[in-house]
């Protein structure tokens, strides 16, 4: 299996002896295996997959160009096998994707809710460089440094989310023993943009003003490990995802008090009727990392 759409992957193709079978696939037009006519969309992906035996329209919950190569990949490593693509393929709708990786909630909104567990700042980078090239709106971002870990990447990350994000809201993400103050305070040092960044302590309410700020096409990334079960904070163990029952947040209360104590005066710019989110908000409530 051979990506043709990197450059050292066409050097490994052409280096490879021809007596070995290779299968090639990419954008490249001259890879076996590759898709045509990409266009990337706000919470989907469409192209035209070529391959020695046929054609075929896919259209894929998965986003991101980079998502277009994995799933050439897949595909590749499948048809190689002898499995015929029009067969699997007609299960990608039902394909969730894989938690923490750009994990969407999805509960009907108009905008985009996304988990990545993103934990270096260039990951991050790439991450909300990604949603920035396919978010017609406005992308915010909640994330946050762990505790007791490498203090020198704390103001990398602020630095990364400020780069891309209209808004974002800083907030605790495990803390474990060290105190949240002194994590504020190493990721103080990579802002750039002090209007476009709230500091929030609790974690759900800056998930709850995030989401009371978004609108029909914006998106919001909560950085963090997504549907991991048990995250410690501080020795006490939460499960991330709760009953929807119980884990409802009043946002409007949230969203309130988060203007009135003043995290950042700037949130108010936030302020917006948001349009119904259903269970959306429960499902983003927990702490990842």
């Amino acid at each position: 299996m051979i990506n043709l759409d990197d450059a050292y992957g066409e050097k490994l193709a052409a280096a490879v002896p021809r007596d070995i079978r290779q299968v090639t696939f990419g954008e490249n037009p001259a890879a076996l295996v590759r898709a045509e006519n990409v266009a990337l969309g706000f919470k989907n992906t469409t192209f035209r997959l070529v391959w020695p035996q046929g054609e075929l329209a896919v259209d894929s919950p998965l986003i991101g160009r980079y998502n277009v190569s994995n799933l050439l990949a897949a595909i590749a490593t499948a048809w190689a096998l002898g499995r015929a693509p029009a067969a699997f393929l007609a299960r990608l709708n039902a394909f969730p994707g894989v938690a923490g990786r750009m994990e969407r909630i999805e509960e009907g909104q108009p905008y985009n809710v996304l988990v990545d567990y993103a934990h270096t700042d260039d990951a991050l980078r790439n991450a909300l460089g990604m949603l920035r090239a396919i978010t017609p709106g406005r992308l915010f971002v909640v994330f946050g440094c762990g505790g007791n870990r490498d203090r020198s990447k704390r103001s990398l990350m602020v630095k990364a989310v400020q780069e891309f994000a209209d808004f974002a809201f800083a907030t605790a993400d495990n803390p474990r023993s060290e105190p949240l103050a002194q994590i504020f305070s190493d990721m103080r040092a990579g802002v750039t943009a002090p209007a476009k960044i709230a500091w929030v302590d609790d974690r759900r309410r800056a998930i709850s003003l995030a989401l009371d700020g978004a609108r029909a096409g914006d998106c919001l990334l909560r950085r963090g490990q997504g549907t991991r079960k048990l995250p410690g904070i501080c020795r006490h163990r939460d499960p991330v995802r709760r009953p929807p029952g119980r884990a409802r947040v009043d946002r409007d209360k949230n969203a309130e008090a988060g203007m009135k104590t003043g995290s950042n005066r700037s949130t108010s710019a936030l302020r917006a009727t948001p349009p119904a989110r259903g269970e959306s908000a429960a499902a983003l409530h927990g702490s990842p990392h």
